[in-house]
């Protein structure tokens, strides 16, 4: 039995995947893992031009084991920020791994901070505006029901109020804001 398999999730049709581009903020281990390889570059970058030589011909020529290490440097500094989703990597970064399912019955989120939130959609009033590119996902009342971290409000295609909107255009519908892709939708008043 492979390990997916062990755990199955209610399977719901249609259902839309927001994944978002760019990791979230990665853990202490992997904040001290990322600045001391900034360090460790920057030191030994600042220290080949401190210990080079100058040849003959007048051209500087830095150290050669220090370069090599600021290569090195680099090279992990990369595959930490940007190979997040690499199997070593990954446990660097926050859990669980940002992720929007939107379906006919709920919006999953699944946000590092708080984890992970089901909502079922009458229990869902709007998406507004929240601080520094959050969205704050309210009831129908206008109560705050989470915040919603600006790396999964869109994944570079589509934004989560797209996505809300083409599965449950009954509903919701899109908020426009200036000349943006729409980022926010609000419940649309039932048929009488």
């Amino acid at each position: 039995m492979s390990p997916r398999s062990s755990f199955r999730q209610p399977r719901l049709y249609p259902t839309k995947t927001l994944r978002p581009r760019f990791a979230a903020a990665p853990t202490a281990t992997g904040k001290a893992i990322l600045f001391t390889t900034l360090a460790l570059v920057t030191s030994c970058v600042i220290g080949a031009g401190v210990i080079g030589k100058t040849t003959a011909a007048g051209e500087f020529s830095p150290d050669r084991l220090l370069m090599s290490l600021a290569v090195l440097g680099t090279v992990v500094f990369l595959i930490v920020t940007l190979g997040w989703t690499m199997p070593g990597v990954a446990r660097l970064y926050l859990k669980p791994r940002p992720l929007a399912v939107i379906s006919d019955d709920v919006l999953e989120l699944r946000i590092p901070s708080v984890g992970i939130r089901v909502y079922r959609w009458d229990e869902i009033g709007s998406l507004s505006d929240g601080s520094r590119g959050r969205g704050v996902l309210r009831s129908p009342t206008g109560g705050a029901l989470v915040t919603i971290p600006s790396f999964l409000m869109s994944d570079g295609r589509h934004t989560l109020a797209q996505l809300v909107v083409e599965a449950r255009g009954d509903r919701f519908a899109v908020h426009r804001s200036g000349l943006r892709a729409p980022r926010f939708f609000q419940s649309t008043p039932p048929d009488i």
